[in-house]
Parts: C-alpha cells; sequence; structure tokens
C-alpha cells in the first residue's frame, strides 16, 4: 500500500510538471480549491486514475459525465481545471468534520462529510458494530462489535479497519480520553469495562461494574469515567489513575446514553425505562435535576459550549433539545424512526442523527432546530458515542 501510494505521487508530481510547464507555474505553490475537483467517484480522494480520466477527456476521449469530479458544469476538461484535480491528488481533499456511523445489521460504517452532508467512505466491520468513538485528533477511529465482542480500529486517513482487539461479551459502547492514549469499552455481559492502549492496541485493564453497562463517557480532565448500568438504574464512576469504581449513584431506570459536560461539572444520563434524563453534579455525586424527554431515550450529547443537551427519542422518532442553563426542554426536532446515537459537530452547528430503522442519517441545523439534511446509510445505523472528528477545511 505504501509504494503504491508513493509511486502515485510520483505520476501525479510528473503529470503536474507535465500540465504546468505549458503555462509556466509550479505545483508547489498551487493553492487549495474548494471541493475536491477529479474525485470521480465522490470518496475524498483524487488517484492517477482519475486524474488520467480528466485528461482523457480533455482530450474528447471520455464524456465529462464519466466523472462527477470534473463534471462542474462547463462541460468542459480545461488545462487549469486538471491542475486543480493535481493539487487536490497532492494534498488530502478538504472537509468538513467527518461523522463515523455504525450500521449494525450492514456490517459497515458510513463515513459522512457532516458539512456536504454526503457518504464519502464504507468501511467494513463484522459483528454488528455499535458503540463509536473518534480519537481527539481524528486519526483514529474505535468501533465495538456486539457480535464479535471485538473492538476495531480504523485509521482515518486510509478507512481501513485493523486487527479487531479482543474485549468482554456484547461490548455495547466505547470512548477515549481526552489524550487519546486510553479507550474505554463497556462489556454489556461481563459487567465490566475494558480498558485499552492505543498505541498498543493492547487490553491493560478489566474494570468490574454495574449489571448490564451500557453508555460510556469520559471527564475532560481524563481523570473520570462514566458508566451507566442499564440493569441496575445506577452509574459507575471510575477513577483513571487507579482503574477502580470509586463511586456509584443512583439514577432512573434503565439508563443508557451518558455525556458529559464540557465543563465538567455535570453528568447527564438518558433513563429509556421512565423517559427522562438524570443530571448528575460531579461534585457531589449525587442527582440535582431530572428532565422529561421523549418516549424511550437512548443516547445523548451535548453543545462544544454546553448551553444544549440533545436526546433521542426512539419511540418517538424525535430529539429533545434541553437548556442546560434551565434543565427545560425548549425544543423537540422530529426526525427518523427509531433513532439512536447522535453527536454534535466540532463548530455546535449541526448535529448528527443514527435512524436505526429506516437507515438514514438526520442532520439537524442547531440554529433553527430543524432538520436540513436527510443521508442514506447502511442497514440499522446505530452510531452510540462520539462519533464525529474534526473536519480539514
Amino acid at each position: 500500500m505504501m509504494i503504491r501510494r508513493a509511486f502515485d505521487a510520483v505520476v501525479v508530481r510528473a503529470l503536474a510538471v507535465t500540465l504546468l510547464g505549458t503555462i509556466g507555474r509550479t505545483p508547489s505553490h498551487a493553492v487549495a480549491q474548494p471541493g475536491c475537483v477529479g474525485d470521480c467517484n465522490s470518496n475524498g480522494r483524487v488517484t492517477v486514475d482519475e486524474l488520467l480520466s480528466g485528461v482523457a477527456i480533455a482530450l474528447g476521449a471520455l464524456p465529462v459525465t464519466d466523472c462527477a469530479g470534473f463534471n462542474l458544469g462547463s462541460g468542459n476538461v480545461t488545462v487549469d481545471l486538471l491542475l486543480k484535480g493535481v493539487n487536490s491528488a497532492l494534498q488530502e481533499c478538504p472537509h468538513g468534520p467527518l461523522a463515523y456511523i455504525s450500521n449494525s445489521g450492514g456490517e459497515s460504517v458510513s463515513v459522512i462529510d457532516t458539512t456536504a452532508s454526503q457518504v464519502v467512505a464504507t468501511v467494513t466491520v463484522n459483528g454488528a458494530p455499535s458503540g463509536v468513538a473518534v480519537s481527539p485528533d481524528g486519526t483514529r477511529v474505535y468501533v465495538t462489535s456486539l457480535l464479535a465482542s471485538s473492538v476495531s480500529p480504523i485509521d482515518a486517513a486510509s478507512n481501513i479497519a485493523g486487527t479487531p482487539i479482543t474485549v468482554g461479551t456484547l461490548p455495547h459502547a466505547v470512548a477515549i480520553s481526552p489524550s487519546g492514549a486510553r479507550v474505554y469499552v463497556s462489556n454489556q455481559v461481563d459487567k465490566s469495562v475494558s480498558v485499552i492502549d492505543a498505541t498498543t492496541n493492547v487490553v491493560t485493564a478489566t474494570i468490574t461494574v454495574g449489571s448490564n453497562p451500557l453508555g460510556v463517557a469520559v471527564n475532560p480532565s481524563g481523570t473520570l469515567v462514566y458508566v451507566a448500568n442499564g440493569g441496575e438504574g445506577s452509574v459507575s464512576v471510575i477513577d483513571t489513575a487507579s482503574d477502580s469504581v470509586t463511586t456509584t449513584v443512583s439514577v432512573g431506570e434503565s439508563p443508557l446514553g451518558v455525556a458529559v459536560h464540557p465543563a465538567g461539572t455535570f453528568v447527564y444520563v438518558v433513563n429509556g425505562g421512565e423517559d427522562t434524563v438524570s443530571v448528575i453534579n460531579t461534585g457531589s455525586n449525587t442527582v440535582v435535576n431530572t428532565v422529561t424527554v421523549g418516549n424511550t431515550p437512548r443516547a445523548v450529547a451535548l453543545s462544544p459550549s454546553g448551553g444544549r443537551v440533545y436526546v433521542t427519542n426512539s419511540a418517538d422518532g424525535s430529539v429533545s433539545v434541553i437548556d442546560s442553563a434551565t434543565n427545560n426542554v425548549v425544543a423537540t426536532v422530529t426526525v427518523g424512526d427509531s433513532p439512536f446515537g447522535l453527536a454534535v459537530d466540532p463548530t455546535g452547528a449541526r448535529v448528527i442523527v443514527a435512524n436505526f430503522s429506516n437507515d438514514t442519517v438526520s442532520v439537524i441545523d442547531t440554529g433553527s432546530n430543524q432538520v436540513v439534511a436527510t443521508v442514506a446509510v447502511g442497514h440499522n445505523p446505530t452510531a452510540l458515542g462520539r462519533f464525529i472528528g474534526p473536519g480539514s477545511d
């Protein structure tokens, strides 16, 4: 793979020199162009073969419709357009924040450019992929496989899944420490959390928690991990220095998703059995508020500022929007059937919601609290966790 990439880079540069020599420009000072000119198959990359297709179109040997990346409305492929394609090939195509949607019934992960609202890649992950977590720098993605008792690490640059890491039985959710050094996985059957060293991809500890652990989240300082125990109505608080449970907080019935406020001051837990969200004060480890939401809430996520809390209601096909200052529901947004996981992009402008029953993702504009796009993905999208990484533009 590395040899092929190096060869492609040499060929691309040679093509650039050939084209640029006719008009006296140098490729080293090419300016990044918006979009991804020359990307024929819309996968976020431009290859030598795609550039050669552009040349063939310019020479009249192929119709412009053969490559969407060069079909920009003019009907012609000029030298300048080819140069833009070369520029796209020599560097990563600009894209918005990427969302990684696990399709539990489709044995895959759909990679969505959240700015363009389109799937740019599909990664094969077997064993009913469920939980997803993206490393803080966006280079790695970890996906749990419920039926394989494993976690698959995905290289975000190549969109290739690496060797699965064996964890406990029915691994449900996954979270990464703010440093990106450790990965935490909840194992439903084993009543445990696996701790993975992200450098070696080796399990370094297994921590016993409550019954049927589901959602898992790490606080902003990386010192505490919160685990929702769906079988006993509680949250286990893990000290990451000792890899041990230091306290257990009682919440509502059948807690599922969990998320920590960006300031680390509160933890939000959705209680699927009683249609509420428990708000835990992290200083006292007590529930200080309970918010009623929609029917059968499953997942929760916060805006980057912490001002808004978003909750999927799977039986209602909706998302509740909570003002974290007042703990009141300020909006309810209708999305697709049986929404499961959701996450907010790093800008806070969009919320991405996985609709389990109709194989789509809803994109919510946070300014208007309206769905502005619907994206088709694989079968039974689940996407439990912080599944959106940074963008490149």
